[in-house]
Formats: structure tokens, C-alpha cells, sequence
């Protein structure tokens, strides 16, 4: 049963319609994909290695559009795009049971997610109303 939530989980956060431009830079591909994206805060809370069985999540975007990355216990792959919207499109995810809640709270979060932007060279992921996730670059070598 934990399996399907978090598969509905992740679903529901990249099948959002657009998560749209926010007040500052747009990321370009360039940006997105030269660095791994990995999780610093989320809900404006600075994150704890210790919630997550895996290590901190991130994000990898690639030049063709894929991506991949960890929820910090499962893995998963889908699709981006960089138009004049920025969109996420659901792929696989792997299916381990892993403890805690780390792993939930940040599927909650990004399944909130309407903006996107860069601030202060973090990639911002936010709501009308508050950041949600900011994601530090692990430049190359990803």
C-alpha cells in the first residue's frame, strides 16, 4: 500500500499541468543540466541527512529533456520541459520501503510545487505563498 502512495505521490508531482515562472531568474537548460540539484531546505527548513535512508534527495536534469533522481530512499526517472513554462512528466520510480518520513515530506513538497526559479544560484522550488524546496548545485560529474 506504501508502494502505491508513493507512486500516486510522485505522479501527482510531475503530472502538474506547468509549474509556472516565479519573481526571479527562469533557469535556463544550460544551468539545469550542468549541475546536480541537491536538497538543502525544504518548507524554508534547513533538511536533516538523518530523515532520509539514502542520503539527501536531488534532482539531475539532462540536455535531452530526461531526468532522474532520489527521493533520498527511491530512485526515479521522467521528463522535463524548458519552454516558456517549466514542466515535469512522471516516469519510473523504484519501490523500496524505506523508514521514516523523509522521503514522504519531499514527495508532499514537490507535489506542491507552481514556481521555479534561481535565487542566489539555488534552484527554488515554491507555492503562491512559500519556498517549499531549495536545491544546492553539486556541479558536474553527477
Amino acid at each position: 500500500m506504501k508502494k502505491l502512495f508513493i507512486c500516486c505521490i510522485l505522479f501527482a508531482a510531475f503530472s502538474c499541468d506547468t509549474l509556472k515562472k516565479g519573481t526571479s531568474v527562469i533557469p535556463s537548460l544550460n544551468e539545469l543540466t550542468q549541475n546536480k540539484w541537491v536538497l538543502e531546505a525544504m518548507n524554508s527548513k534547513e533538511v536533516n541527512l538523518e530523515d532520509f535512508a539514502k542520503g539527501l534527495p536531488n534532482l539531475n536534469f539532462n540536455t535531452d529533456g530526461s531526468m532522474n533522481g532520489s527521493t533520498g530512499c527511491n530512485t526515479f526517472t521522467g521528463k522535463f520541459n524548458l519552454a516558456e513554462t517549466f514542466s515535469m512528466t512522471p516516469g519510473a520510480m523504484s519501490k523500496m520501503n524505506c523508514p521514516g518520513t523523509g522521503e514522504k515530506d519531499f514527495l508532499d513538497a514537490i507535489s506542491k510545487v507552481t514556481n521555479v526559479n534561481f535565487s542566489e544560484g539555488n534552484l527554488v522550488m515554491s507555492d503562491e505563498k512559500s519556498e517549499l524546496l531549495k536545491f544546492v548545485s553539486q556541479t558536474a560529474g553527477k
